[in-house]
């Protein structure tokens, strides 16, 4: 039971003495009172001697530690946190605190007894004053004294960032090992380095003890002067020393009626009070290192808030005391439970003085001074204003036509949280409180806690320092940072000022500007493009261009109208490397300067672009002007001309280069109606110049060709034969409709060919050319060897009066099948390989002009040759006064709808000078006729544009094996 154990403890300066009434309640010396008068102490005590000293090292600063050291029991610790316990002497040392988490602190303990005191046993049982018993204000009697002295030594030093505190306590650690605690009454000396001498002294030192000093120690080498004499001190005989620990005998073993001890505060409810106050004065001590930042001095925004919050935090750790302090007697005495120092733990942890919020809340804090240190670190050059008054004071300053300030605009941003601090802490201990529970988006919603804020933070710095230092030389500009609180702007802002006068509260500074481009680089002079710099919308004054030669030290500086985007710097020098940097004006400076570019001015003058001289079918004939400068130290030894296609699709790899010693060239072997870019480039010893502005040339189409050639023949019209395989270069991704012609006339069959190729080709009736693909002398080649098969490719270019590419396949004898047998074999034989296909979109049968009786047997035939699905891409080609259709109509003969009809004869009619009426009826009707053949011919291409393809393996014997040898099969 708690009320009939005889308790040890620790004195802790108080003056205790044999046969003092003690109150273990409220842990408090009755003095006044006793049981026994002091005549009769002074002859029943017994004295024994127990010298003993010790020495011990430690460097942890908690209320745990400290008390183990002085021997304090839970229920004293406890007693001593609330309030109820003051101390004196070696005990000061509990109070003494480290004030700061930088600080490093090392404690040397000395701990020294000499004597011990006790009452007999027959003191006990004659007690002379027993209304003592009847008042009930004790609890306790002192019986016994252990005397002796203790002092303490600690060591502290602040530790900067780039030092570890572990290390420097390990140091100190060894050198007060070192101290020789035998040496008494004389000089102690340490066998201590230069350097362990000098880290030593660096530490201050404060003294606790049970001692009369004549001066307490200040550093480390009075401390080890002041342990050397603490022995001399204590006295000889120890009658300097002083109650260190008592045993107290509880009252009611000696009358039943006596106050009592009920109960002791268990140890698990003692062990959360102290985590309670010790994490509350471990926060101070956060909090006062948080305001002695820099960054809290300097903006009293974050000193104010982090005032406010340590006097919050100190209030309530007042009032837990204040609790502490009404509830041990209570419970100790009797009247309350532990329950009710458990639920105000409970109440105080579940309260928004939570360990773990206020943790969180000191974190957000430490957070947002490191960002504005490393805002402030990186503008170290930028003066910081710390006050609204000195500001203004700046800005009204007539010297300063300008004043550019980077605005923090958040720092006074309020908190939910404090407000919810002060809330609880202004409510009584004994309000019904519910759990607290911050909101969530709280912390997430502050300033430095945003990833967007932050990152458009950090622009902004780097900005205004570049504007800074573009134009920290000009006198009539200042810059500064300040707090400037502003809701619209998170984070930062920048505030420019004129005349004290404020410009923008949100001012969009000059952005670098992008490297200016070099277009193009002359012998003596450079051409540039100007591009506005990235996220930069606000217009631009002027433009400042400085250039210089590479070696040399002045720079030559043009300015040009902001709203330019091209410039040209001029009267430099052939073949020197310049620099140059671009900068733009805009009040209240110059934007930062672009990267320095290099460029080095050419060693001649350009050539002139290529010019047209003439144009062939394949070739182009060019000159240029010739360069107008020599090169310094070399030799121009010709030009290089280069050409390609003209397309979207150019690009350098694709350039064709011809070696050429005077200023004009013919380039060959060209495409028939084609752009080409062309450009020339100097050549000489040391290299070649860069190229020359390009020129696009064409070459002549195959009409304008023939229209040139009709000037120079007399012939009217000028027939031209198309040589296979043309010169006609295969287009991509094109269509070619393949047209098989059969039929019995080969020069019918020859006529509508070639008017398929006029048509193709454009040629219109007043033109006084056409085009022949298949001359007379192969007409007569076909009836008297119907065994050779010609195939034309017509590749499409950009002229042709159809989308496509066309290739005709004229097979000859072929109209009924005993010819067909007889031609097989020779076809085999005459077949080229270039002329074979693997598909058909038309099979085109020419009639006669004067169908006979055998027709039907021939439509008959030709119908047997295809299966049922080809029946729709057989076309009926007709020439003559009477349609192929109309004549088969009168044998009873059935043909397929699409049918047409031509007037070969005004294809290559001579065109005559005859008298002028004649010669006018004459072109009208010759006209007349060529119009309706291309009507006609135009709808058949129609018609042929909508056919589907068909595999010739489709097709039945004999006309297979035909198409077989076509189609490159065995």
């Amino acid at each position: 039971m708690a009320d009939s154990k005889i308790i040890e403890m620790a004195c802790l300066g108080r003056p205790f003495q044999l046969g003092m009434l003690y109150d273990c309640c409220r842990d408090d010396l009755i003095p006044g009172f006793t049981f026994w008068d002091s005549e009769i102490l002074k002859d029943k005590i017994s004295v024994q001697n127990q010298a003993n000293t010790d020495f011990k090292i430690f460097s942890s600063d908690s209320t745990e530690d400290k008390s183990h050291a002085l021997h304090v029991s839970a229920s004293l610790e406890a007693s001593f946190l609330s309030g109820l316990v003051s101390v004196k002497g070696s005990a000061e040392f509990l109070n003494n605190k480290k004030k700061s988490m930088k600080q490093s602190r090392v404690t040397l303990q000395y701990r020294a007894s000499t004597h011990f005191k006790q009452l007999t046993m027959d003191h006990l049982g004659n007690i002379k004053h027993q209304n003592v018993f009847e008042q009930g204000f004790a609890t306790h009697v002192v019986t016994a004294v252990l005397y002796g002295a203790q002092a303490f030594f600690v060591f502290d030093r602040e530790v900067s960032s780039s030092e570890k505190e572990q290390k420097i306590s390990g140091n100190l650690q060894d050198a007060i090992k070192k101290i020789p605690f035998t040496t008494v009454g004389s000089k102690a000396s340490l066998d201590l380095t230069e350097e362990e001498n000098m880290e030593a002294n660096k530490f201050s030192c404060t003294f606790h003890g049970d001692f009369s000093l004549p001066r307490n120690p200040v550093t480390f080498n009075d401390a080890i002067q002041v342990c050397a004499e603490l022995p001399t001190i204590l006295g000889k005989n120890g009658e300097n020393a002083v109650p260190m620990t008592v045993w107290l005998f509880p009252l009611v073993k000696l009358d039943s009626a006596a106050g009592k001890l009920v109960r002791e505060i268990s140890i698990s409810l003692v062990k959360r009070c102290k985590s309670v106050l010790d994490e509350l004065d471990g926060f101070d001590m956060r909090c006062q290192d948080l305001i002695k930042t820099d960054v809290s001095m300097k903006f009293s925004e974050i000193e104010n808030k982090l005032k406010k919050f340590r006097g919050l935090c100190s209030k309530q750790k007042l009032v837990f005391q204040t609790i502490l302090f009404q509830l041990l007697p209570k419970i100790r005495g009797g009247e309350k439970e532990e329950e009710a120092l458990a639920k105000a733990l409970i109440s105080l942890e579940q309260s928004p003085f939570h360990s773990n919020l206020i943790n969180a809340y000191l974190n957000n804090r430490d957070r947002e001074i490191n960002l504005v240190e490393s805002y402030l670190k990186k503008m170290e050059a930028v003066d910081v204003i710390t006050s609204s008054i000195e500001l203004e004071k700046l800005t009204l300053d007539f010297n300063n036509e300008y004043v550019v300030v980077f605005a923090l605009s958040s720092l006074e941003q309020n908190e939910k949280y404090i407000l919810d601090l002060e809330e609880f802490s202004n409510k009584s201990s004994s309000d019904e409180m519910s759990p607290y529970k911050p909101e969530p988006s709280s912390a997430s919603q502050q300033w430095f806690n945003s990833n967007e804020v932050k990152a458009l933070t950090r622009q902004i710095v780097q900005s205004f320092l570049d504007f800074y230092e573009a134009n920290r030389h000009r006198e009539n500009v200042k810059f500064c940072i300040a707090s400037i609180p502003d809701t619209n702007s998170a984070g930062a802002s920048v505030h420019v000022y004129q005349d004290g006068k404020l410009l923008s509260s949100q001012f969009q500074l000059p952005q670098k500007p992008c490297d200016p481009v070099i277009t193009r680089v002359e012998h003596d002079c450079v051409h540039l493009e100007f591009k506005p710099a990235l996220h930069d919308t606000n217009s631009t004054e002027s433009h400042r261009i400085l250039y210089q030669k590479i070696k040399s030290s002045d720079w030559n500086k043009v300015d040009l109208d902001g709203n330019l985007t091209t410039a040209t710097i001029k009267q430099l020098k052939a073949d020197t490397v310049y620099q140059l940097k671009c900068t733009y004006l805009r009040r209240p400076g110059t934007s930062p300067f672009s990267d320095v570019v290099q460029f080095k001015t050419l060693p001649c003058s350009l050539p002139g672009p290529p010019e047209f001289r003439a144009a062939e079918l394949h070739s182009i004939s060019v000159t240029w002007k010739r360069s107008a400068s020599f090169v310094r130290n070399g030799k121009v030894l010709g030009y290089v001309l280069e050409y390609q296609e003209n397309s979207k699709d150019m690009n350098d790899d694709c350039w064709k280069s011809k070696d050429v010693l005077d200023n004009r060239y013919t380039v060959n072997n060209l495409e028939e109606g084609t752009d080409y870019a062309m450009r020339v480039s100097v050549k000489y010893n040391n290299g070649k110049s860069l190229p020359s502005a390009q020129s696009v040339l064409c070459t002549v189409t195959l009409l304008e060709e023939l229209s040139r050639k009709t000037l120079i023949r007399r012939q009217n019209p000028f027939i031209h034969d198309l040589k296979f395989p043309t010169s006609l270069r295969k287009p991509k991704d094109m269509t070619d409709k393949v047209i098989m012609v059969i039929g019995a006339d080969e020069m019918a069959k020859a006529n509508v060919c070639n008017w398929m190729a006029n048509y193709i080709f454009g040629v219109k009736w007043e033109d006084n050319f056409r085009i022949r693909l298949k001359s007379d002398s192969a007409v007569s080649e076909a009836i008297n060897t119907p065994t050779r098969i010609h195939s034309y490719k017509l590749h499409h270019r950009s002229y042709f009066q159809v989308p496509f590419s066309v290739t005709i396949v004229d097979i000859p004898g072929l109209y009924h099948a005993d010819c067909s047998k007889t031609i097989l074999d020779p076809i085999k034989i005459s077949l080229p390989r270039s002329s074979r296909i693997d598909y058909v979109d038309a099979i085109c049968y020419i009639f006669q002009s004067n169908p006979d009786r055998n027709c039907s047997s021939t439509y008959d035939f030709i119908l047997s040759l295809f299966p049922e699905d080809m029946a729709g891409n057989l076309i009926f080609l007709e020439s003559g006064d009477q349609t192929e259709a109309e004549a088969s109509q009168s044998t009873g003969m059935s043909v397929p709808r699409s049918c047409f009809k031509f007037n070969t004869k005004p294809l290559f009619a001579p065109k005559k000078q005859e008298v002028h009426n004649q010669s006018t009826k004459r072109a009208e009707d010759g006209q007349m006729e060529w119009n309706s053949n291309y009507e006609e011919m135009k709808e058949f291409f129609k018609v042929l544009e909508g056919m589907e393809s068909k595999d010739i393996t489709a097709v039945r014997e004999p006309l297979h094996s035909v198409l077989t040898l076509l189609s490159g099969h065995d």
